[in-house]
């Protein structure tokens, strides 16, 4: 299978995979599986897969978008867990021996 052979002189719209395979730091084996399951536009016209780059970067803002509303909810969560000593009473020390509550 090639994989979009044309240069990005001859299709100025068209993204090349070694420019994406770059900023993803994947391989074209990798590339191709994100074109398959759909979570990267293309379409594949016969053995090439075409990638509009306009597409391909709406894309990659929306990922950001939704990996930065993961780890907000992510953080979120984490200022709302209570701490594990806040549910434990904590007794004024005294002389003697601690009594316990009854």
């Amino acid at each position: 299978m090639t994989t979009g052979t044309t240069t990005e002189q001859d299709h100025p719209h068209l993204i090349a995979f070694t420019e994406i395979c770059g900023l993803f730091n994947c391989t074209e084996s990798s590339l191709i599986s994100m074109l398959r399951s759909g979570e990267l536009p293309g379409v594949k016209l016969g053995r090439d897969w075409r990638i509009p780059r306009q597409a391909f970067w709406q894309r990659l803002n929306e990922m950001a978008l939704e990996k930065a509303a993961e780890r907000r909810q992510v953080m979120a969560d984490l200022d709302h867990t209570p701490s594990p000593t806040s549910e434990v009473p904590v007794y004024p020390r005294t002389r003697g021996r601690p009594r316990l509550p009854r």
